[in-house]
């Protein structure tokens, strides 16, 4: 058996220059003289059968971006073939005569960049980029029972328009329409607020929820003012709350008084665990409260027996209350009572307000409420008003008031 010669390199450099000589030689023939296959080299056009006796023609053919191999389509009978290929001279000679190009790679990219704009403009409407904030909003924040509410009225507004075509002026016109509806304009501020943060957020993760990422595009939410927010301060009297809590069920009763007396959210309230409460020291641990920090109430007598006094069925200490469940039972109990204009989170309010009614300082309910700044608890500042006339009926029964004189000292100035 003959030894097959091995592509060394040497046998390459040998090779080299007798294949270009070849091609050379062939170049210089006639063109009626080369072979059939040979003629034109790798930029002859017209049709061809493949393979040989398939029945099944080619269209090969160059286009005027100077392609190196052209391009083939294959096409079946070699009528239609022949036709394809006069239709596809004519496109490259119509193009050569205008001076523009032809070429099919440029009409494929123009179709892809079309779809693609399309599937964009599909993934930019607003129903899907709403879609993609509840699912971030769902790990990333803990209101995000309220933003799924807030969001469907902004679904159902504008769930089938493009994010980017959104203007102030059907922003306008959505904040009237919701007013009709019978929201409040606490409410429609929500709503507003929170397609402000789609409109960032959608900026910000662009790449990620494979949203057109267009700097001019700016946010129309910013261009308009937010209604005035009356700040609430609901607090029960005396004969309300004995009728109230008398309506309750006796697990919502419970829950209702470690609320009046703790100042808790309904939140913190559902998820307090066994585990966070220490009767002993008569202090509650909030692991992780609205301001994302861990934080401590303090549990006065009242409280620490209302705990006591409750079933450890679960490591949840109310673990018989649902929000849905909670609220229920609530509106019942205020109808049966007789009570108007009352919510849940009033009777936060109460604890507040009968602190400052008792005489405590705002920073101090400040600190009990945890409230990180104390603008937020001067709300309830005019319930003491007495307070301010304490502070200067100080000075009665003193027999002098200093003042300040011109010279090294004071002035002592008898009362009169």
């Amino acid at each position: 058996m003959n030894e097959t010669k091995r592509m060394t390199p040497e046998f390459l450099r040998m090779l080299v220059p007798l294949i270009l000589a070849r091609g050379a030689k062939q170049a210089q023939q006639p063109e009626a003289e080369q072979p059939e296959s040979q003629r034109g080299g790798w930029r002859r056009d017209g049709v061809f059968e493949r393979p040989k006796g398939s029945g099944v023609w080619w269209v090969r053919f160059f286009c005027t971006r100077g392609c190196p191999f052209g391009h083939r389509i294959m096409v079946g009978p070699k009528g239609l073939a022949l036709e394809e290929h006069g239709r596809q001279r004519r496109l490259v000679r119509d193009a050569t005569r205008e001076g523009r190009e032809y070429c099919p790679m440029l009409e494929r990219e123009a179709r892809k960049t079309a779809r693609e704009k399309v599937a964009q403009e599909r993934e930019a409407l607003f129903h899907t980029v709403a879609e993609k904030y509840l699912a971030w909003s769902a790990t990333a924040r803990r209101s995000h029972p309220s933003v799924r509410s807030w969001m469907k009225p902004l679904v159902v507004a504008f769930g089938d328009r493009s994010l980017g075509s959104l203007t102030e002026g059907d922003l306008l016109v959505y904040r009237e329409a919701r007013l009709r509806e019978g929201a409040s304009r606490v409410s429609v501020n929500r709503e507003l607020g929170l397609l402000s943060s789609v409109f960032g957020l959608s900026h910000k993760l662009a790449d990620q929820w494979g949203v057109p990422r267009d700097p001019h595009r700016g946010n129309p939410v910013r261009g308009l003012g937010r209604f005035d927010e009356p700040k609430r301060v609901r607090y029960l009297k005396a004969d309300e709350r004995a009728r109230f809590l008398a309506a309750l069920l006796p697990d919502v009763r419970a829950a209702a008084v470690l609320t009046c007396h703790t100042g808790l959210r309904r939140g913190e309230l559902l998820g307090l665990h066994w585990r966070d409460v220490d009767l002993d020291a008569g202090v509650l641990t909030l692991p992780r409260t609205k301001s994302g920090t861990e934080q401590r109430v303090r549990l006065n007598t009242v409280a620490v027996e209302t705990l006591r006094a409750l079933p450890r069925l679960s490591p949840r200490v109310f673990s018989t209350l649902t929000a849905r469940g909670l609220r229920r039972e609530f509106e019942k109990a205020r109808v049966r009572a007789g009570i108007e204009d009352l919510h849940w989170h009033d009777l936060r309010h109460d604890f507040a307000s009968q602190l400052v009614m008792k005489g405590e300082s705002i920073y101090t309910v400040r600190d009990l409420l945890r409230h990180s700044d104390v603008r937020v608890t001067q709300r309830y500042a005019h319930l003491s008003p007495d307070h301010l006339k304490a502070a200067v009926e100080r000075l009665v029964g003193d027999e002098t008031i200093a003042r300040s004189g011109t010279g090294s000292g004071t002035e002592k100035v008898p009362v009169s």
